[in-house]
């Protein structure tokens, strides 16, 4: 980051975090850049407002330590309890965020606290096309959670009847 001073900070972390996405990588990324990123987010004192960090938490869910992951979703869903009313923006980073909390608290870290809370937050959204995937993926994952196999199914089907087969062979190898 040095060597890149005219270099958002948020461009950089992003860039890390997705070329660590990509490289398969977010597991193994080192402590020292983990740290860092975990600062950005809580640059501020108020993060949860903040789109910025938002995006950050989102994408770093990740390599996220399990209590710090369950804490942080804790007092987004806490702030966003009524998301229905908020900007248009917040509505979508929000959201990004929950549906990224469920694949990691799902897929990832094994975990169940705040699921059944984040996909309540997400179906006060209206089925729009600006959030209409987030709520068909919101059940794929309520349907992973009550271990509806048949449902799954049918939604990976939907998806790549849609063309959208990389999301459905990513959720493939999650279930």
């Amino acid at each position: 980051m040095e060597n890149m001073p005219a270099v958002p900070k948020i461009t950089y972390y992003r860039a890390v975090l997705i070329r660590a996405y990509l490289k398969d990588e977010m597991t193994s990324m080192d402590k020292a850049t983990r740290t860092k990123i975990n600062q950005y987010i809580y640059q501020k004192d108020n993060w949860v407002t903040d789109n910025e960090a938002l995006t950050i938490l989102g994408n770093s869910m990740p390599i996220s330590v399990p209590d710090i992951l369950i804490a942080r979703m804790g007092k987004v869903l806490r702030y966003y309890k009524n998301l229905e009313n908020c900007p248009a923006t917040f509505q979508r980073r929000v959201s990004t965020v929950c549906v990224n909390y469920l694949y990691t608290a799902l897929c990832i870290r094994k975990i169940d606290k705040y699921v059944s809370e984040t996909m309540a937050l997400i179906r006060t959204l209206p089925f729009d096309d600006r959030f209409g995937l987030k709520i068909i993926i919101t059940q794929y994952f309520e349907d992973m959670k009550n271990g509806d196999k048949k449902s799954m199914q049918q939604l990976k089907n939907v998806l790549r009847h849609a063309g959208l087969t990389k999301l459905a062979n990513r959720l493939q190898n999650e279930s």
